[in-house]
């Protein structure tokens, strides 16, 4: 009889049907085969095909406008002038000011750039000596620039942590020099993003830590009242800590990227740990908590609907959350590597740009060196003695200067021309391509979140759709279900009977 109401009450049985097994089956073929993310992979591909295609064209034509511009400087009746204008030109793009400011943003920038490489040779002391000279179970703090306030200073660590301050002062110090030269045009672009982008990355990161360091605080403090055994106050002091606590996750996840990205980490560590306890049918053991319930609050608020079920009850939608974490947090991971991406190319963008300005301020100054060569004498006044120095005479032309030339006067004019020549390869054609680069990453931005959204529809149709391909493959078959009433029923006494009694009566 119990089996009977088992399966009048659906609970735990049900009858077979093959119509609704084959259905199902189909179903989940059907959606298995239809692969969501696959048209995202050919897309993928074919941005990145295209994308090379860009960056050889952005190249090809860099080249092509660098050497007209040569062709040009050598066929003109005056080249030096028209190389000189040229200079000008470009310097009023790149900084938006004269040959002056540009000789100032130069001299800067590469103040600023030492200070930037000595600054990356103390973190990287730092990070090599931090695994073996920290304290033993603690964790070396990550260092920013500038450093944040009150942070612990190992003996151990010391000599390494001043000189990684003492280089964020000379970097901070070097920013502040070029920025009083005021740049514009691209450059001063340029700056202002990595200076933006900068700032943004230290709030957040300076903001992340300090929530975390909050919630941990509040989640420990909730974690000791929950843990059975433990003394315990009223139980409205345990609720109100189990609220700070979930306040404090909520606060580190609204903070910014870095805050996001660990709140998601912390979630899906805490579901993980509880949905591996449920499978077992054990009590969820996750931070030395046995509560199943108190881990699922602090995993995700918006689970509470799980709060009092059993760990096995719970499970299908701890499964669904973990995945939905699971996928959210990759997404997320890989936004943040995007973003690194992005800001490292807008400091090669700005490093090239830098290249760029420093060798037309060399095109300047050899020829400078060349007019000082091929100058009168500066007094009319017949001098004690002859000078040595070689005067150089230059014709319009700079072909024909070259050919006519002392050797000595030819070496500026190889540098000027040179000089220039690099202006392009190592400056202007590299920042170029990191510019398009940046834009390809923006591509793969757009495509990686609909990826993240493909993969969160995935997740949670096949879930039920597994789960409905299961209940219809099981189920007991007509012929089973025979047996079972004849068994519940007594229904094989009654033919017995009735078999041995010739017309049925006693």
């Amino acid at each position: 009889m119990a089996a009977l109401i088992a399966l009048a009450s659906g609970c735990g049985m049900h009858v077979h049907s093959t119509a609704d097994h084959a259905l199902a089956e189909s179903a989940r073929r059907d959606f298995h085969g239809a692969r969501l993310g696959a048209g995202l992979r050919a897309e993928r591909d074919t941005a990145r095909a295209l994308l090379l295609e860009e960056l050889a064209a952005v190249r090809a034509d860099g080249e092509a406008r660098r050497d007209h511009a040569l062709a040009e400087i050598l066929a003109s009746d005056d080249g030096f002038t028209l190389l000189r204008g040229l200079v000008d030109d470009r310097a009023r793009e790149l900084v938006g000011g004269d040959r002056e400011a540009l000789r100032q943003l130069v001299r800067r920038a590469r103040a600023l750039q030492r200070a930037e490489s000595a600054l990356d040779a103390a973190l990287s002391l730092y990070r090599t000596a931090a695994p073996a000279l920290a304290d033993p179970g603690v964790s070396p703090t990550p260092l920013a620039c500038p450093l944040p306030e009150g942070m612990a200073r190992p003996a151990t660590m010391a000599t390494f942590i001043d000189g990684y301050e003492r280089a964020c002062k000379d970097v901070i110090a070097a920013r502040d020099e070029l920025k009083k030269a005021a740049p514009g045009g691209e450059i001063g672009r340029l700056l202002r993003v990595v200076d933006e982008e900068r700032a943004e990355d230290e709030t957040n990161a300076a903001k992340a830590e300090s929530l975390l360091r909050d919630y941990q605080r509040a989640s420990k403090s909730y974690l000791d009242a929950a843990r059975p055994g433990a003394v315990q106050g009223a139980a409205l002091e345990v609720d109100a800590r189990l609220q700070l606590t979930l306040k404090t996750l909520d606060a580190l996840d609204k903070s910014g990227p870095t805050g996001h990205l660990m709140a998601l980490e912390e979630r899906y560590r805490r579901i993980t740990s509880l949905t591996a306890s449920a499978a077992q049918g054990e009590a969820a053991e996750a931070s030395g908590v046995d509560a199943p319930q108190a881990v699922a609050q602090i995993v995700a608020a918006r689970i509470v609907e799980i709060e009092k079920a059993r760990a096995g009850e719970a499970l299908p939608l701890l499964l669904l959350e973990a995945d939905r974490l699971r996928i959210t947090l990759e997404a997320e991971q890989r936004a943040e590597r995007r973003r690194k991406a992005r800001r490292g190319l807008h400091l090669a963008e700005r490093d090239a740009s830098f290249a760029e300005a420093r060798s037309l301020v060399l095109t300047l100054d050899a020829l400078d060196a060349l007019d000082k060569m091929s100058a009168p004498p500066a007094s009319a006044s017949p001098s004690p003695a002859p000078s040595p120095r070689v005067r150089c005479t230059l014709t319009p032309r700079i072909d024909e200067s070259f050919a006519k030339s002392e050797p000595v006067c030819r070496e500026p004019i190889s540098l000027a021309l040179i000089h220039f020549t690099m202006s392009w390869t190592a400056g202007r054609i590299p920042a170029e391509n990191a510019r398009w680069l940046a834009r390809g990453v923006m591509h793969e931005e757009a495509i990686d979140a609909s990826g993240a959204a493909l993969a969160l529809w995935q997740g949670m149709l096949a879930v039920p759709l597994e789960e409905i391909a299961r209940y219809h493959e099981s189920g007991v078959v007509p012929a089973q279900l025979a047996q079972i009433l004849v068994t519940a029923l007594g229904l094989g006494a009654i033919a017995v009977g009735v078999v041995a009694t010739p017309g049925g009566a006693p």
